[in-house]
């Protein structure tokens, strides 16, 4: 557990205001895709719409996070 505090600390001191924003919206994606309350007939175009912007998000943030956690390792 403390490896993941410490890596996510270095993470963070990595990251740009870009990085932030893109954790931002992936965050709020994947609370609009829990808490989604739309009409039947426009569920399934908004569902596609934010899973398409979680993935979109969630790939670079997490392909950076691995970088740090992993340069520890060697």
């Amino acid at each position: 557990m403390n490896k993941l505090l410490k890596s996510t600390d270095k993470y963070l001191q990595k990251s740009t205001w870009k990085d932030l924003s893109l954790l931002k919206m992936c965050t709020v994606a994947l609370g609009i895709l829990f808490g989604i309350k739309v009409s039947e007939n426009h569920k399934k175009g908004a569902k596609i719409l934010f899973v398409f912007v979680f993935i979109i998000t969630f790939i670079p943030l997490m392909s950076k996070y691995l970088s740090v956690l992993f340069e520890e390792e060697i």
